[in-house]
């Protein structure tokens, strides 16, 4: 009896079907359900009138393997190569006009442990984002720079994330109007943290903020360890609960931190961050950061 495969795609808006670091952005792109005899071993395809491509997926025994070709007619496309389950060579994310997404070049390092046949864990090597008008606007090369996860219009992000860095920052933004200082949702600083031969990070800094600029929920590592404090419903005068180490001094407008905007792909930290009436406020500094110094959790000094 014939299985019918039902699968079900990861596709990132251009930016793959897993983002580096961990994080999973998803939209579900799903095939006409066809009938596979071994799920483990088929090829799919599917073609326009004219024979045209236009998505494309294949598996070895139960691997991604061969040339990918996914799309969605709101976030565009994206194509490249597995081989047996890891991604190699060139991957290129198109926006719905075609112009590109975001390019990636990965290639593999053999696990001295791993069986034959087996070829260890993809590497990337370089990440190039685009607006879609083809200026390129964020760059990592050799686990340095800033990757940036644009709109599906192309014209502004929705988040950017530093990488390399001894902290790294993420900064997201909101995807409606809002009065919210530069349309910041969330903000986060992490740092990393070598425990034996692995290695880890911790939150420095973390907060969300709503559509008027309000911050609803803020954490913070001190020395006294972390304090944590989320806001309360506005009919219930909207004050925060604190857990026992007390309020964050970032709510107090005891600290503030430095977060970077986006210049010719670098990540330039000229912008801080504070609070005022629990208010998130951005003010630009006269004087960036310098690239690659390494702060302990990047405050700047008043």
């Amino acid at each position: 009896m014939r299985k019918v495969l039902k699968t079900l795609l990861y596709l990132v808006a251009g930016l793959g079907i897993v983002l580096e670091g961990g994080m999973v952005l998803s939209e579900f792109f799903r095939f006409e359900e066809q009938e596979v005899k071994d799920p483990r071993n088929y090829v799919l395809e599917r073609r326009d009138k004219q024979g045209d491509l236009l998505s494309r997926e294949q598996k070895v025994d139960g691997k991604w393997h061969g040339y990918q070709l996914y799309r969605d007619k709101k976030s565009g496309t994206e194509e490249g190569w597995f081989n047996h389950g890891v991604r190699v060579g060139l991957w290129t994310s198109r926006y719905a006009n075609g112009s590109i997404r975001c390019e990636r070049l990965f290639t593999n390092r053999m696990d001295p442990s791993a069986h034959a046949g087996d070829v260890g864990e993809s590497i990337m090597l370089s990440r190039t984002d685009y607006k879609i008008d083809g200026t390129a606007i964020g760059m990592i090369s050799n686990d340095f720079g800033v990757c940036v996860f644009m709109r599906d219009d192309g014209k502004r992000p929705f988040q950017y994330i530093t990488e390399g860095f001894t902290t790294n920052v993420s900064v997201s933004f909101h995807m409606k109007e809002n009065r919210s200082p530069l349309g910041i949702f969330n903000v986060m600083i992490s740092e990393r943290v070598s425990k034996a031969d692995d290695a880890d990070t911790r939150i420095l800094f973390h907060c969300y903020v709503d559509e008027n600029g309000m911050i609803t929920m803020t954490e913070e590592r001190t020395a006294a360890g972390y304090h944590h404090a989320i806001r309360t419903k506005a009919e219930d005068g909207g004050s925060f609960l604190v857990e026992e180490r007390g309020m964050p001094p970032f709510l107090l407008g005891e600290t503030h931190y430095v977060i970077p905007s986006l210049v010719d792909c670098k990540p330039v930290f000229d912008l801080m961050v504070s609070c005022s009436n629990n208010m998130l406020v951005v003010t630009k500094r006269a004087t960036p950061l310098a690239m690659g110094k390494e702060e302990k959790d990047r405050k700047a000094t008043k």
